[in-house]
């Protein structure tokens, strides 16, 4: 049996036909040829597009200006200072993977007597042409992760033909093919939107309230890679939680975690709400600037002067992830 649906969706957590198409319990989830063959034919290009722009890779690290800011803030984080000063994207997962990353290679590095540098920002510092090297290969690597999760999402909803006609026009897509071969953060936040919905996606009792907790997880890192992937993720997950929310809060064992998890799910709604409605108020020139309007916009009262407190609220609120 496939993973295919026998006929349209219309509940992707509840539908069976969404997952098994009346196969047995046994084989439940699991991919059949056909699946496995159109994953095959997906990877295929893949594989060709990787070929066409791998030697991106090793170009000099001073080639591209706009990679400069992630290698700073992994030497940053790497001296274990926490005071993010790039702060568009924000990126910090990101430049927090390369940074553990050149960590455990300097200290691999010193424990076999290879190197004999101090300190891993030093060690950075040193081999930059091979940071820079290791987070492109990262950025493209999460491109290709990125294009196998949205194939098995894709074919647990449609049919396996749709499904890796749909992969490959995302492994195509132009933008997407130009973002993932050198430092970017969108492939990356690609795949932890991907995870968090594909962990909504499946069998019934695999899904819990718990689950939520780890998606929203999920959502809210993607975010913490590129502010835009707020729009992603989240209103997905709060599709899927409402469009079945009956069983996430009543008559099963666990109601009352998910019953706690819906009121804490409605408390911080209405917080933003109101957040927004009050700025909307001060954006009009209606209200004057406080508190809660710089909180939902990241600002400080230093006016012009305010990206130190922006940067200073990001990398709070990565911690507090």
């Amino acid at each position: 049996m496939s993973w295919t649906p026998c006929r349209p969706v219309t509940n992707l957590v509840n539908d069976p036909s969404s997952q098994n198409c009346g196969a047995s319990p046994a084989t439940v989830g699991r991919p059949g040829a056909a699946a496995w063959a159109g994953l095959l034919a997906v990877l295929a290009v893949v594989a060709w597009i990787v070929s066409r722009v791998w030697r991106g890779l090793l170009i000099p690290w001073w080639f591209n200006t706009d990679e400069v800011v992630f290698f700073n803030e992994v030497i940053r984080q790497l001296r274990l200072d926490p005071a993010q000063t790039f702060f568009d994207i924000p990126g910090t997962p990101f430049m927090t993977l390369t940074s553990l990353g050149t960590a455990l290679v300097w200290l691999v590095a010193r424990l076999l007597g290879l190197t004999s540098i101090g300190s891993a920002s030093d060690f950075a510092f040193e081999h930059a042409q091979g940071v820079y090297t290791a987070m492109r290969a990262l950025t493209l690597s999460l491109y290709v992760v990125a294009v196998v999760l949205a194939y098995r999402l894709f074919v647990r909803t449609a049919p396996v033909v749709v499904a890796a006609v749909a992969a490959v026009l995302l492994a195509t897509l132009p933008i997407h093919v130009q973002y993932s071969h050198f430092v970017r953060t969108e492939s990356l936040g690609l795949v932890l939107s991907l995870l968090a919905i594909g962990l909504l996606v499946g069998p019934r009792k695999s899904t819990t309230w718990r689950t939520f907790l780890v998606a929203g997880a999920l959502v809210g890192a993607a975010t913490g890679a590129r502010f835009h992937f707020a729009l992603v993720g989240l209103p997905i997950l709060l599709a899927l939680f409402f469009l079945d929310r009956q069983s996430w809060i009543g008559g099963e064992e666990g109601s009352t975690g998910r019953r706690a998890l819906l009121g804490a799910g409605a408390g911080l709604a209405l917080l933003f709400v109101v957040g927004g409605v009050i700025t909307l108020l001060y954006r009009a020139g209606v209200l004057s600037a406080g508190r809660l309007t710089h909180t939902m916009l990241l600002t400080t009262a230093a006016g012009p002067a305010q990206y130190p407190g922006a940067k200073q609220a990001v990398a709070k609120l990565w911690f507090m992830l």
